[in-house]
């Protein structure tokens, strides 16, 4: 099944992690949270590709769906 976020994605937002305090916290680009498990579930879709944009090589901060 394909969650909201997963939707929003197709349609040109982007997934974003913001470390907190308390462990990660996912959102969309439009403020909206994503649960940690439906953000893991986006993070392994083939069609979306980090962006290798994180403070150390190979790390992401946000993910996008490929076109």
């Amino acid at each position: 099944m394909t969650s909201k976020a997963r939707t929003a994605m197709e349609r040109g937002e982007v997934l974003m992690v913001t470390n907190t305090p308390d462990g990660a916290s996912y959102g969309l680009g439009t403020g909206a949270a994503v649960p940690s498990k439906v953000a893991r579930e986006i993070q392994g879709d083939l069609f979306v590709k980090p962006s290798d944009d994180g403070l150390f090589p190979g790390m992401s901060q946000t993910w996008k769906v490929a076109p």
